[in-house]
């Protein structure tokens, strides 16, 4: 994440780093689909609240007691829809139950920056990201080049040093919550991957310089 900011401008690094940190809706939904589809067994620890906004009293404690473990109840519904949506897709439920580890944290070095991160899912060959977004293919070509998710997936997978299928499984937010599987092309992670070392020398030369 802090790469990619670093990609719009130093500006934006130094604002994505030293802002207090807040979620959005769409967060939060990707945050608890992400744990329904990949890591079930912490759904026991979420604390799902019965009241209309997360600005009720209600809420509000729960939240003071749990953190991000609370949730209203009609966000867990809404994000179980969605991942029941993933669940229900041959393809993707087939690659992600291959997948030996899920959201493992992991570091690693680009160009000499040390990074790290947790991959959604890897192993057996395969590495692949969750994404909740409009699974339309036009569209979400765009969003890859929007968002550099190409250099997310090339980062994970210089993270984990081994030759691997890549894969997106994207599933829509909007019901009927559509799921489309993508690979990317070779073209495409190569300019991932140069996208990737370009910006880690760029980081590497401005802190330098910042620091001089």
């Amino acid at each position: 994440s802090g790469l990619k900011q670093f990609a719009k401008s130093p500006a934006h690094f130094v604002h994505y780093k030293t802002s207090p940190y807040s979620s959005s809706p769409a967060m939060r939904r990707g945050t608890l689909v992400h744990r329904m589809v990949l890591e079930p067994d912490d759904i026991k620890k979420m604390h799902v609240i019965e009241a209309s906004t997360r600005s009720t009293k209600a809420f509000k404690e729960a939240e003071r007691e749990h953190g991000e473990w609370a949730c209203l109840q009609k966000e867990f519904d809404e994000a179980e829809a969605i991942a029941d949506a993933v669940r229900s897709h041959k393809t993707a439920s087939e690659l992600i139950d291959k997948a030996t580890h899920k959201e493992q944290h992991l570091k690693w070095t680009c160009e000499g920056l040390p990074m790290h991160g947790f991959p959604d899912a890897y192993g057996n060959g395969i590495l692949l990201d969750l994404k909740v977004t409009n699974p339309d293919p036009a569209k979400f070509q765009r969003t890859v080049i929007d968002f550099q998710y190409h250099m997310q997936l090339a980062l994970y997978q210089m993270a984990i040093e081994e030759p691997c299928e890549l894969y997106w499984v994207c599933v829509d937010p909007s019901a009927p919550h559509t799921v489309s599987v993508f690979e990317p092309s070779a073209e495409m992670m190569q300019d991932g991957v140069n996208a990737a070392r370009l910006e880690a020398r760029m980081f590497l030369n401005w802190c330098k310089t910042f620091n001089s």
